[in-house]
């Protein structure tokens, strides 16, 4: 009886002694483990908009309709629909907002810089409140920061707003309207922002912005009439990608590939030069054969991406970020150009004013037809602009059109590596980084 009473004492002081070490091994593995014992929330990283902005919000921003709610007990799981190693947008969403600690979003004890990868466009916030985490490396984007030490800039101090002009994006629609209905005048801004903050910190920034394939478009016929070789000044210009215009001397050249002479109807080529001028060049859509596709492809092809010898060309996301930094700008309300959307956001923005547009319809718009066929432009040559222009799809929450959907252009969500710990948005691959 005294044996078994001993038998017993002794097995608990073991069970005992071993619970204890137990207890602190895991005590040990918790602390120097990268894995915490439980989700842990911090102060929203997105600086909110002041209460004037967000009283004057008409519902014109760029969003996406996806749930962020994540319960704040529950370890956040990835998209494995398509990939596993892929966010889904709600987690992002959620870390973004503060909601969820960006570290519980790993399974792993590594040590290194950890990233996660997101598909661009899945954001449930505001193009603002994702643009304000987005990092355009400066080393590798310095071509296409504002070069100037004073930008031109659309100001109207009676109705304290700043309009950041981005080329091809509207900006001379903008101007015109800010000048004619707001009492808008140009004034220089200091590219990195600091005007901004103090000078008009009261004032609202607003910008517009394009999806970036259709703006690509734009940007290379814009690039081309500027830089041919029968524009004058240009003559001497030693272009790095001269083959596009390979016999090309003159405008009519160049007017003959788009509008071909047999296909003007006989009543306009009656007319004098500057009446078939006009028909060609306002009034019909391209009309050419494949000639200028094909050299736009070309060009496409041998790009690289980070070497614009033209503003037109710049990406939009680093024309609007300080380039010491490479942190955006201080932005409050991102519009649309796109699907003829530059008009309706500027009557939406005037009318919050009280102010009317011209009913006339005239607002110095230098639209004109696309001078090569998009249609004949290949998935592949489409797919390597998506490339390119990852950072504006990836910092201005854009979704990838159909043809570059599949090819793996994702966005990178990681902590900067500043004493803050802020977050940062960029591309997983940058266009020095493209196969």
């Amino acid at each position: 009886m005294v044996s078994k009473k001993r038998l017993s004492s002794s097995s608990l002081i073991l069970l005992s002694i071993l619970y204890i070490l137990i207890f602190f091994k895991t005590l040990h593995i918790h602390h120097h483990s990268n894995i915490r014992p439980f989700l842990q929330f911090g102060p929203s990283r997105i600086n909110n908009s002041n209460d004037y902005t967000k009283k004057r919000r008409r519902g014109t921003e760029h969003t996406h309709d996806v749930s962020a709610d994540i319960s704040a007990k529950q370890k956040h799981t990835q998209d494995t629909s398509e990939d596993d190693s892929i966010t889904d947008g709600k987690t992002i969403t959620a870390i973004l907002r503060g909601d969820v600690d960006f570290n519980q979003s790993f399974n792993t004890t590594s040590e290194i810089q950890h990233r996660l990868p997101f598909q661009p466009g899945q954001i449930n916030l505001t193009q603002a409140d994702v643009l304000r985490h987005c990092y355009a490396n400066p080393d590798i984007y310095a071509r296409h920061f504002p070069s100037s030490d004073r930008q031109v800039t659309s100001i109207s101090d009676k109705y304290k707003i700043v309009y950041l002009l981005l080329p091809k994006d509207g900006s001379s629609t903008g101007r015109w309207i800010m000048e004619h209905a707001l009492d808008g005048h140009n004034a220089p801004l200091h590219p990195t922002g600091n005007d901004l903050h103090k000078r008009y910190g009261d004032y609202t920034v607003l910008t517009f912005v394009r999806e970036p394939l259709q703006r690509f478009y734009s940007q290379y016929d814009e690039a081309f009439i500027r830089y041919a070789p029968w524009v004058k000044g240009r003559e001497y210009f030693k272009h790095p990608y001269a083959f596009i215009y390979e016999n090309m001397t003159s405008q009519i050249d160049f007017q003959n590939a788009f509008c071909p002479p047999e296909l003007i109807p006989s009543h306009i080529r009656e007319k004098n030069v500057q009446g078939i001028n006009h028909w060609c060049t306002v009034k019909q859509q391209t009309r050419e054969n494949g000639t200028l596709a094909m050299r736009f492809e070309q060009f496409v092809e041998r790009y690289d991406g980070l070497n614009p010898y033209d503003i037109h060309l710049h990406l939009q996301v680093p024309h609007i970020s300080n380039k010491y930094t490479g942190r955006p700008r201080r932005i409050d309300e991102i519009y649309s150009t796109d699907a003829n959307n530059t008009i309706k956001n500027w009557e939406s923005i005037v009318t919050w004013y009280g102010k009317f547009l011209p009913e006339d319809g005239v607002y110095n718009a230098r639209s004109k037809p696309r001078r090569f066929k998009t249609s004949l432009v290949s998935t592949r040559t489409k797919q390597k602009i998506c490339k390119i222009s990852a950072i504006d799809y990836c910092c201005l929450n854009i979704e990838l059109p159909t043809e570059c959907k599949d090819i793996g252009i994702h966005c990178s969500l990681e902590l900067d590596q500043n004493k803050d710990g802020d977050l940062q948005i960029q591309p997983w691959q940058h266009p020095h980084e493209i196969d």
